[in-house]
């Protein structure tokens, strides 16, 4: 069963990922109208981030002797994590206000833009921490990986600066203009209606569809975070089955790679030989989804061992 409609999607999942990154870590940190955390608060939040997305990863990687690059989005998100945590603290260290930080983001969004301009660039940048990134002869893979989603993370830490702001304005909006509603679902259908012909128009080459994703998924994405916040009605609405599902999220991506996915992410697993399509993939999303929360509540669970933070 071919898989090539799933690459796509995942590319632009991957986007979507880092985007709500960058959003809930600056989110979290603006809490209590600061960054005021000590260090060691500051730390702790760093350090679970970081054991969440690469547990189970090292996990596998020790066990099936998979490359760190093979994971794809995990070292993406750990570098992206680590540059966000940094340009914050560094903030907090220097008691910034909300329009200086805005400035740094931005001139952290304009280096992100040389770097996916002029790939070399980020080759350059890599090469005095190659004993460290260049694994297995993967400083290219780096640089690749860094010019194909170098918005998202970034794109999402300026939108949690300014939600509030934006909430109110859109409630504002909402008021004077009752016909908003209907501009919201106009909005959501073009929305996916793009998205859906993005990810099944065969005709865009591989070597195109990479230059322009960079430039293509942030503006989806920003689109789906207004009509999401347009509306009351849309605010207050969501799925209980997409709600847990978001909690595993994390999970959902690096199980895939172990039970939906197979042939290098280029077929889609058949457990049950013989049967029809349909019941093999309930069946094989059962499975996926049930050790994808396995996964989860292990990596939680171990969490305050490994931390020397008692379970709450």
């Amino acid at each position: 069963m071919g898989a090539r409609w799933a690459q796509k999607a995942g590319r632009s999942f991957v986007g979507s990922f880092l985007f709500l990154s960058g959003y809930g870590i600056t989110l979290s940190l603006m809490k209590n109208k600061s960054l005021k955390y000590s260090w060691n608060e500051y730390a702790l939040r760093v350090f679970w981030v970081l054991w969440r997305l690469n547990f189970f990863t090292l996990f596998c990687m020790a066990l099936l002797e998979v490359p760190y690059m093979g994971y794809f989005y995990i070292p993406l998100a750990t570098f992206w994590t680590v540059t966000t945590f940094t340009i914050l603290y560094i903030c907090r260290c220097f008691s910034l206000t909300k329009k200086q930080i805005t400035l740094v983001l931005l001139g952290c969004l304009g280096v992100a833009l040389m770097w996916t301009m002029f790939p070399f660039l980020v080759e350059i940048l890599f090469t005095p921490l190659a004993p460290i990134f260049s694994l297995d002869g993967s400083l290219h893979e780096w640089a690749f990986r860094l010019t194909l989603d170098p918005f998202g993370c970034l794109c999402g830490a300026l939108c949690a600066l300014y939600r509030k702001k934006v909430v109110k304005f859109l409630e504002a909006w909402e008021r004077k203009y009752i016909i908003s509603h209907r501009i919201c679902c106009v909005l959501a259908v073009f929305s996916i209606a793009a998205f859906i012909f993005i990810l099944s128009n065969p005709v865009v080459p591989k070597e195109v569809y990479y230059k322009w994703h960079p430039y293509t998924s942030i503006p989806v994405i920003l689109v789906i975070f207004l009509v999401r916040n347009f509306s009351a009605p849309f605010r207050e609405m969501y799925s209980p089955l997409f709600k847990f599902l978001g909690t595993l999220s994390l999970e959902l991506y690096l199980v895939q790679y172990h039970v939906l996915l197979c042939e290098h992410a280029t077929q889609i697993l058949v457990l049950l030989e013989g049967a029809n399509w349909f019941v093999n993939a309930v069946f094989t999303s059962l499975v996926y989804v049930a050790l994808s929360w396995l996964t989860q509540q292990a990596t939680v669970a171990l969490f305050p061992i490994v931390s020397s933070k008692d379970k709450q």
